[in-house]
């Protein structure tokens, strides 16, 4: 039994428990970082093989042609150009989608999400919910990869928090001491009968030497 409780502490010793205070510290790291994290810049440019606007229409008023013709020319093409913006400009892609070009409104409501996803997080940790927990840092880690220049430093180091996050358990497997914690008890037990007959039967030998 000695041995057998012996090895059940060292397998006891052996579990990795999560580390709370580095977890809520890294949690607060990323958080104090999001609106740090940059943006990636859109690329804009011509499309290849796209044909260039004409722009005989354009001409110089000077060159004997009537102000107001010219102007009119000048509308026409304008608003020809703006209906075939579309076709001469592209927004480059990355390998995983569009980048998106954030407008400040965007990028507000963006880091306020994430926000709210790092406090619920925390609620996760306190409660050692896993579900809740790996469910938002996916999200977060989706956005971040999304949304931010992969090829900045801080964007690159919170991806790693998150990697690092994404290994820990909240709740490791304990290993299973109740056939040990079976026979401790059948022990003591054993023990307190004996201890019970014993009492009882020095109460019966005192009563009866007390009879005679």
């Amino acid at each position: 039994l000695r041995q057998r409780i012996v090895d059940d502490i060292n397998a006891l010793k052996s579990v990795k428990l999560p580390p709370l205070v580095k977890i809520a510290g890294m949690l607060n790291d990323i958080e104090m970082k999001i609106r740090e994290l940059p943006v990636p810049k859109p690329e804009i440019r011509l499309k290849s093989g796209a044909d260039k606007p004409e722009s005989s229409d354009m001409q110089d008023p000077t060159q004997g042609e009537d102000v107001g013709v010219w102007r009119k020319k000048m509308n026409r093409a304008i608003s020809t150009f703006k209906e075939t913006l579309n076709e001469y400009v592209v927004v480059h892609r990355e390998e995983d989608g569009v980048v998106p070009i954030m407008t400040p409104e965007t990028r507000e409501y963006l880091d306020q999400n994430l926000e709210l996803k790092i406090q619920t997080m925390r609620i996760s940790l306190a409660n050692r919910d896993q579900q809740l927990f790996s469910s938002n840092l996916e999200i977060i880690e989706s956005w971040v990869n999304r949304y931010f220049d992969k090829n900045d430093p801080k964007v690159l180091e919170t991806v790693k928090q998150i990697w690092e996050l994404k290994k820990i358990e909240l709740n490791p497997q304990l290993p299973d001491i109740s056939a040990t914690i079976d026979i401790i008890l059948a022990e003591k037990a054993s023990i307190q009968r004996a201890e019970d007959k014993k009492a009882i039967d020095k109460v019966r030998a005192n009563a009866q030497a007390q009879g005679q």
